[in-house]
C-alpha cells in the first residue's frame, strides 16, 4: 500500500502510473489502484498530508472513529475547532494524517484540506504558508493574511491542520474556516488552548500512552515468528516505540 501512495504521488494520471508500471514490469491489486489514485487525484494542498502507510497502521481504532466522528458531525453545535493533545511521539500527527484521507472525508470536505506544519517555524511563515495552499499561489498582498485566507474559504467546505504547535496561539485569530462548513484542528503537546469566540465548539482529545500489554500486542501483530511475550522489552515506559526481544 505504501508503494501505491509512493506512485500515485509521484505520477500526474493514471496514463502515467500505468505506463511506470508496465516499464518496471509490476501489479498492482485493486485495493492498491484506489489507493494510488487517490493521490493522483488530490489537490496541490493535500499533497502536504504526511505520507502513512496504512497497513503498518494498527490500533488507535477508536480514537480514529472518534475524530472522524467529529469532522463528519452537522449543525450548529458540531465541533469546529478541534484539538488532538498528547506528549510528544504518542501518534497525534499520524493518527490526523489518517483520518483526513478517508474516503468520508475528503468527499465531505471536496479535497479541501490544507496541512501546514507550525513546528520549528514563526507563525507569519506558517501563514504565508497556508495562504500559498488556500489560493495556490503566493498572496500579492501580504499585509493580512488571515483576511486573505478567510475570504478564499468563505462558503466553502474545508479542513485546515495546524500541525505541531508548540507556541500558545490565539485560536480565534486562526479561525479562519467557514463556521458552518469548515474544521479547524489543531495538533499540540499544550493543553492550554482556548478560544474565547468559540469555546462552546471546541472539542478536545488526549491521546494516552498505550498500556503495555495492548502495546506488545499491537507491536507483535505482524511479526510472522513466533515470540514470547516475557521476553519483549519496550524501549520507553511512556513511549513504545520499537521492541527488542532475547
Amino acid at each position: 500500500m505504501a508503494l501505491a501512495q509512493l506512485l500515485g504521488s509521484r505520477c500526474e494520471d493514471v496514463e502515467e502510473l500505468s505506463k511506470l508500471l508496465e516499464e518496471a514490469g509490476w501489479s498492482l491489486t485493486e485495493e492498491e489502484w484506489d489507493e494510488a489514485e487517490v493521490y493522483l487525484r488530490r489537490e496541490d494542498s493535500l499533497r502536504e498530508v504526511p505520507l502513512v502507510a496504512l497497513e503498518r497502521y494498527v490500533g488507535r481504532e477508536e480514537e480514529l472513529k472518534t475524530v472522524q466522528e467529529a469532522l463528519l458531525a452537522r449543525g450548529t453545535a458540531a465541533p469546529l475547532i478541534l484539538l488532538v493533545e498528547g506528549i510528544p511521539g504518542i501518534g497525534k500527527t499520524t493518527l490526523v494524517a489518517r483520518v483526513v484521507k478517508e474516503k468520508e472525508i475528503r468527499e465531505r470536505f471536496e479535497g479541501r484540506i490544507f496541512w501546514v506544519r507550525m513546528e520549528g517555524q514563526e507563525e507569519e511563515e506558517t501563514w504565508l504558508e497556508l495562504a500559498e495552499q488556500v489560493a495556490k499561489r503566493e498572496p500579492r498582498e501580504q499585509s493580512d493574511l488571515k483576511r486573505f485566507v478567510r475570504l478564499e474559504l468563505r462558503r466553502k467546505r474545508a479542513i485546515v491542520v495546524l500541525d505541531g504547535a508548540e507556541k500558545r496561539l490565539d485560536l480565534d485569530r486562526w479561525m479562519v474556516v467557514d463556521p458552518i462548513m469548515g474544521r479547524l484542528v489543531v495538533t499540540t503537546r499544550r493543553t492550554d488552548l482556548y478560544s474565547r469566540v468559540w469555546e462552546e465548539r471546541v472539542w478536545r482529545m488526549e491521546l494516552e500512552v498505550l498500556p503495555h500489554n495492548e502495546a506488545r500486542a499491537l507491536l507483535t501483530q505482524r511479526v510472522d515468528v513466533d515470540v514470547e511475550l516475557s521476553l519483549i522489552h519496550i524501549s520507553e515506559p511512556t513511549r513504545p516505540l520499537y521492541i527488542s526481544y532475547a
